[in-house]
């Protein structure tokens, strides 16, 4: 699971999440394209957002960062 496929499975938006993480729009997509890395404070808000461990928010930012390649 990407972290695009995490937000949509929550049923958040990514100005929802933007918001929740202090970022524009853009840098949400840019994390969903595996373009940019969340960092580890923003991992615990995401885990807590979308209701979901923090492994689980890793692993999905690992695997947009794959698929990026």
């Amino acid at each position: 699971m990407t972290l695009k496929e995490l937000r949509i499975q929550s049923n958040k938006s990514r100005v929802e999440a933007a918001t929740a993480l202090k970022v524009t729009v853009q840098a949400i997509s840019n994390y969903e394209s595996g373009l940019r890395r969340i960092n580890i404070e923003q991992v615990l808000i995401l885990s807590k957002f979308y209701e979901c461990t923090a492994q689980e928010v890793i692993e999905a930012q690992l695997n947009s960062c794959r698929q990026a390649q």
